[in-house]
């Protein structure tokens, strides 16, 4: 046995830190290649920022966000963020305009004159304070984000610089994960492919099929112009509609990248309506000249899409709480409807109806 030299006296201890991070950092490497890496990953994440709400999320580059693990929002609250919120969710936009990996908390993207209604939706819906998001990149222009929620608090500028320096760890432990699928996948191997698109193809790098997966073959039998996708591959990455409803796009990768250096994957997404940035203020006047809101009804709605409880609105409009709960009655007996989720919905639906479709204006071009 090598000989260990004594520690100089006086010298200070090696702090590698806890014992705790090292035994979750041994599981998400043992969980390399198997279903369980992401929650491995999550707990891992769980532990050092104390929360015990996660969630593992897909956001892909052209269709809705896809959930992976939830611990933290109900069923109702993923219906409602599926169906619309996710399109002013801060976090899905940052990952629409990301190239590389980030860490980033919700509560930071905050805008500064803080009218999106996003933050206290969420918070009604999901009891959702803040959310950490580690977003990791995998093939296919997705992100992979592993996120920890806080139901109180903020998370702080500490925890957020650790998990910043632990980083880079945890982006080599996912490139191994996705490399170990890859490789088995294109072996013939059954692993579940949560971190890739479920239609899609891979080439080498001078454009032989390597591996197809059962959707893309089925959608050959619809489409056969993808038989000839070798032919259609310009530039490191590219985007053309395949129908009304399905993208096809591609995305040349990294000479480094073990199964198919220098190669290319081709995948076919339903294609969702693209984030929006709404200016809040405007959307909430279009919303009651459509409705023929009152001024103080147009009032009213722009207060509770703010999360403004009765008592500050009335406060801000300078007028008694029972006059706010009034106008509050008369103005969902206008809409037909009972409840503020009911009004988010309303409001952003007849947003998204006057949003020109990105399918239409791709098909038109």
């Amino acid at each position: 046995m090598d000989h260990v030299p004594d520690i100089p006296a006086g010298a200070a201890a090696l702090d590698v830190g806890p014992a705790s991070l090292h035994r979750n950092l041994a599981a998400v490497a043992r969980a390399v290649c198997t279903p369980r890496f992401y929650q491995e990953l999550a707990r891992l994440l769980a532990e050092l920022l104390g929360s015990e709400r996660l969630i593992v999320i897909r956001y892909n580059r052209y269709g809705a966000p896809e959930f992976i693990i939830n611990t933290a929002m109900t069923e109702e609250a993923i219906e409602f963020y599926q169906a619309d919120l996710y399109r002013v969710d801060p976090l899905y936009q940052y990952s629409r305009t990301q190239e590389t990996g980030a860490v980033v908390a919700l509560s930071a993207l905050r805008r500064d004159d803080g009218d999106n209604p996003y933050y206290d939706t969420i918070r009604r819906t999901a009891l959702i304070y803040d959310e950490l998001a580690v977003l990791l990149p995998a093939p296919g222009q997705v992100f992979i984000g592993v996120c920890c929620d806080q139901s109180t608090r903020q998370f702080q500028d500490h925890e957020i610089d650790a998990i910043r320096r632990l980083y880079p760890l945890l982006d080599a432990l996912h490139a191994a994960h996705l490399d170990q699928v890859l490789r088995l996948t294109v072996g013939g191997g059954n692993q579940p492919l949560w971190e890739l698109p479920g239609v899609m193809m891979l080439l080498d790098r001078n454009k032989r099929l390597l591996y197809q997966s059962d959707g893309w073959q089925s959608m050959e039998e619809t489409h056969p112009e993808l038989v000839q996708i070798a032919a259609m591959l310009r530039g490191a990455s590219g985007m053309i509609p395949l129908d009304r409803d399905r993208s096809l796009h591609w995305q040349q990768l990294d000479q480094a990248f073990g199964v198919a250096p220098g190669g290319w994957i081709c995948a076919v997404e339903e294609r969702a309506p693209d984030a929006l940035d709404a200016d809040w203020n405007s959307v909430v006047a279009q919303f009651s000249d459509r409705h023929g809101l009152t001024p103080r009804e147009a009032e009213i709605t722009a207060f509770v899409m703010l999360g403004f409880p009765n008592d500050l609105i009335a406060k801000k409009l300078g007028i008694s709480h029972g006059s706010v709960k009034n106008h509050r009655y008369r103005l969902y007996q206008k809409l037909d409807i009972t409840t503020e989720r009911e009004l988010f919905s309303l409001i952003l639906h007849g947003l998204l109806a006057h949003d020109a479709s990105p399918r239409d204006a791709l098909l038109a071009g």
